[in-house]
């Protein structure tokens, strides 16, 4: 969460609530003192996931199979369709990617917050 809200906050992203604005400064460093928790976590969450919705025209989707593993499809107005799945797929469809240091999303949260991550490193969706 901590990546996340650096990359987000070096992108542009100013949060809203009270409570998220002060999760987020803990996160980036400023201690306002304020006691985190995944409360904190989901709503921040939330906030960033909704500002790349409107700001960036970036839509982060989370879908599971009937194994309970989840895939994310990010759908970036500029550069299409990615999909990125939890385990090796075909090399040759430019559409697949694969996650190296994950080996699977056990939750929806784990995997939404790798495809917000996965986003906003990437320079061309943002």
């Amino acid at each position: 969460m901590k990546e996340i809200c650096k990359l987000a906050h070096e992108k542009g992203f100013k949060a809203k609530a009270l409570s998220t604005d002060w999760t987020l400064k803990d996160y980036n460093g400023k201690n306002s003192g304020f006691k985190i928790n995944d409360t904190c976590d989901y709503l921040l969450l939330c906030e960033i996931q909704k500002w790349m919705r409107e700001e960036l025209n970036v839509y982060i989707s989370v879908i599971t199979d009937s194994l309970n593993e989840y895939t994310i499809i990010i759908n970036d107005k500029l550069n299409g369709t990615r999909y990125i799945y939890t385990e090796e797929l075909d090399q040759d469809d430019a559409n697949y990617h694969t996650f190296q240091d994950i080996k699977q999303f056990t939750s929806y949260e784990e995997a939404l917050m790798a495809g917000i991550k996965e986003t906003l490193r990437d320079e061309k969706s943002i």
